[in-house]
């Protein structure tokens, strides 16, 4: 969790590739990072898709958002922020979609453990990509 986040988040965020949302825990003058989420845009390709999510839509790409980031400090895993901070990137997800179109809400999972609690919140693996 510490690499992205303390390398990367803030030029991503500032060269506009993500929106980084941080769960911080007031204490003792610092603020150690509990969790975080970055979401995206992006685009789905409709032969990607599952036979029943394709059906009524265009031939070409879907806009979606993508979660391109999600982690819990490994101190704080188990006690339910994941769940959490999943659940607040999709509700960002509708916002976004307020203003901008978005089909889907797509996460990029980092191995099998990952699907299985995504899948847990309702996501469905796409057939051609399982981690997706």
């Amino acid at each position: 969790m510490d690499i992205w986040i303390r390398r990367f988040a803030k030029r991503s965020q500032r060269d506009s590739l993500t929106r980084v949302y941080v769960l911080v825990e007031d204490g003792e003058g610092k603020l150690p990072i509990l969790g975080y989420f970055a979401l995206s845009m992006c685009s789905v390709e409709v032969d990607s898709l599952s036979e029943a999510d394709r059906a009524r839509l265009p031939r070409y790409p879907v806009p979606a958002v993508l979660m391109t980031r999600l982690a819990v400090a490994k101190t704080r895993q188990g006690r339910g922020l994941g769940g959490a901070l999943l659940i607040k990137a999709a509700r960002k997800a509708v916002l976004a979609n307020e203003l901008v179109a978005a089909r889907f809400f797509v996460v990029d999972a980092l191995d099998e453990q990952a699907v299985r609690f995504y899948v847990r919140f309702g996501f469905v693996s796409s057939p051609d990509e399982p981690l997706r």
